[in-house]
């Protein structure tokens, strides 16, 4: 039963949590992974006990400075349910953010993006990536935005994503801007441009030259 299943998975957690602090980098990798299937392939409505919340959430926050890249990833998708989107000072997606903007690895700092849950607050963070380095994490800034409504941006971010996306050098990033202007903005007004560019605010001087 589902209470089973829960006692069963706080307790593997107990257990794998003892070698977070392994000095060899494939045991501290296979203790956030562990931690993160558990985790993520629980029931929405599963208990965790609130003791082993805090370890999780203090253990994965710390490895996700880890040295190795691969450790900072796989914390990250640990830390995937802890968020709390609700709390203003939340130290999960502070961390997500973080780690999407200054992380020297693209594979963490995608994986931040990914991971990271998407309300008033981390969207501005969100569009930021918009402009990374990296076409991978570009591409996936895009695929992200895809789920936001256009009412949700000002005009101002509005007139970036479409700016952005669709000058950029890469293809596959181009295409992911496309797909949010056609599937998105425009089948959502069905097509009708005029009424489209209204919501871009096209006759301020401001983005006239966007």
């Amino acid at each position: 039963n589902d209470e089973w299943a829960d006692k069963v998975a706080n307790t593997l957690m107990i257990s794998i949590l003892s070698k977070w602090r392994a000095k060899m980098k494939s045991a501290r990798y296979r203790c956030c992974d562990l931690v993160g299937q558990i985790l993520n392939e629980m029931d929405e409505n599963a208990e965790i006990d609130e003791d082993l919340f805090d370890d999780v959430e203090l253990r994965m926050l710390y490895r996700m400075k880890d040295k190795v890249p691969q450790v900072r990833r796989s914390a990250a998708i640990a830390l995937n349910r802890l968020q709390m989107p609700e709390e203003d000072d939340d130290k999960v997606m502070a961390a997500l953010v973080h780690m999407m903007d200054h992380d020297s690895s693209k594979e963490c700092r995608k994986e931040a993006l990914v991971r990271l849950d998407i309300n008033k607050r981390t969207l501005v963070d969100m569009l930021r990536r918009v402009r990374d380095t990296s076409d991978q994490v570009r591409r996936q800034a895009f695929d992200k935005l895809h789920a936001v409504d256009l009412t949700s941006l000002t005009i101002q971010c509005r007139v970036t994503i479409l700016k952005s996306g669709l000058t950029d050098r890469n293809a596959l990033v181009k295409k992911a801007c496309s797909r949010i202007l056609q599937e998105k903005w425009l089948a959502k007004r069905e097509n009708k441009i005029v009424d489209f560019l209204h919501l871009l605010d096209i006759t301020n001087p401001d983005y006239e030259e966007d």
